[in-house]
């Protein structure tokens, strides 16, 4: 975990500081939607309970760097995951919240006053919040903090979707795949994070 997180922290900086062309109109701008998050691998169900996904939110802030046909985004953004687990006494949950680190490759399409784009890149994750919640059926929820020994702190997945931009506006709707658990045990069951993202955000650049 920790050489993962070396390595992509050398590629964001390679990517800010050595391949940034002069003429680059770079963007920044903030971003933020909805996560509608689950979990997905071979252990992600619990036998007797039925599985949902969480509605959550997602913020944060984008670099834009233009290299010709593609260009380059890291952002950085918090968002809230995880998933249900119900059965008739009632619904328990594991929210885990991180804060997000993507760097996306952006395929432009101009098509008239529009352009459509596409966009894939690696992420890495950092835990943010852990919690536990229980809803009795016709109660109120009652949560406390994840054990430090469930969940692991640090995620890495792949990001990928596509959206529209219209002048300094863009929507897209984005896939989250984690590529590991996020069990943390020593003998760790095959569960991982995935999300659909709806997005929108607002672009500046910087002459």
């Amino acid at each position: 975990m920790r050489l993962g997180a070396v390595v992509m922290g050398g590629l964001f900086a390679g990517l800010l500081v050595g391949a940034v062309p002069a003429t680059a109109q770079i963007g920044i701008g903030p971003i933020g939607g909805i996560s509608l998050a689950n979990f997905s691998g071979a252990d992600k169900d619990v036998p007797g309970l039925s599985r949902s996904g969480r509605t959550g939110f997602l913020v944060g802030g984008m670099v834009d760097i233009p290299l010709g046909a593609v260009s380059i985004r890291p952002e950085v953004f918090y968002v809230q995951k995880g998933a249900r687990y119900s059965d008739s006494g009632g619904e328990s949950g594991l929210d885990v919240d991180y804060i997000e680190i993507p760097a996306l490759v952006v395929f432009g399409i101009p098509a008239g006053g529009i352009k459509v784009e596409l966009f894939a890149g690696p992420q890495i994750s950092f835990q943010a919040k852990c919690s536990l919640t229980a809803t009795p059926t016709g109660g109120s929820t009652a949560g406390q903090d994840c054990p430090s020994d469930i969940i692991k702190g640090t995620d890495f997945g792949i990001l990928f979707g596509g959206g529209v931009a219209v002048g300094s506006f863009m929507a897209q709707v984005a896939i989250d795949y984690g590529l590991t658990t996020i069990d943390a045990e020593a003998d760790p069951d095959d569960i991982r994070n995935q999300a659909i993202y709806v997005l929108v955000g607002w672009m500046f650049r910087l002459n």
